[in-house]
């Protein structure tokens, strides 16, 4: 069974390895920047423990405050 092109990603093996890297901005206010855990499954429950707890609900109090 042969597969069409359209549907099949190209695999690169270049040994490079990528981090997933979260962050947000308002105006000219910046977040901290949040790095996703290697291989995580980024489910609602990993984003909201990884990403929004710990990192976006404080950056909205504080874009809050300042505008």
């Amino acid at each position: 069974m042969r597969y069409h092109p359209d549907c099949i990603d190209k695999n690169f093996h270049s040994g490079h390895k990528t981090k997933v890297i979260w962050g947000a901005f308002c105006g000219t206010t910046k977040s901290d920047l949040t790095y996703i855990p290697d291989k995580a499954k980024i489910g609602s429950i990993t984003y909201i423990q990884t990403v929004l707890e710990p990192t976006l609900i404080p950056f909205l109090h504080k874009c809050c405050e300042k505008y």
